[in-house]
């Protein structure tokens, strides 16, 4: 579903009162960071993980039976070691989602009240909402799960670009400087 400017416009509104406008903008922020940097921390996994998956076949084709054991022991250590780390991760964002959440509806309701447009809200008649603070909470609830969910995937992508491109970069400058000026003008 397309996006259009005012509707854009409304949410870097509502971005800004919690990241930037607000008394927990700081330790948001914070938590943005170890978010930003457990991303990154996941697509470096994600190429080590690469690797060992190439040794296990570069072992297969070679008949070397030693280094494709010693590929399958990383593999299984690496996913033991790293499960309680992507644990981590999955609660530090919905730790982060949640705060968000709670503060934004708080606000949210503070300034209905503050207007008594909650009273307007709920006694319009039959196209009336019956329970106004509670639809505020669940459209909030959306917003910010949907906020989340849309910048957590950017990120993702963007870094996903960054730390695959350095390794494209070290196979090959030229391929990679090509897919990127493919990227940009060819996929348009």
């Amino acid at each position: 579903m397309p996006v259009d400017a005012q509707t854009l416009r409304r949410a870097v509104a509502l971005w800004k009162l919690y990241w930037r406008d607000s008394e927990d903008a700081r330790p948001a922020q914070q938590r943005m960071a170890v978010l930003v940097a457990l991303t990154f921390f996941w697509q470096g996994v994600g190429v080590y993980w690469s690797n060992v998956g190439a040794d296990m076949w570069t072992a297969l084709s070679k008949r070397d039976s030693k280094l494709f054991w010693r590929a399958v022991a990383k593999s299984v250590v690496l996913g033991f070691a790293l499960r309680p780390v992507g644990e981590f991760h999955y609660l530090w964002q919905a730790n982060l989602t949640m705060k968000w959440r709670a503060w934004l509806t708080r606000d949210a309701l503070r300034r209905y009240a503050e207007a008594r447009a909650l009273y307007g809200i709920s006694v319009l008649g039959e196209g009336g909402v019956s329970d106004p603070d509670e639809r505020v909470a669940t459209d909030i609830e959306a917003f910010v799960e949907q906020s989340t969910a849309l910048a957590m995937r950017a990120l993702g992508a963007a870094i996903g670009v960054i730390v695959h491109g350095r390794v494209l970069w070290r196979i090959s400058p030229k391929l990679a400087a090509a897919l990127a000026a493919y990227a940009a003008v060819g996929t348009g």
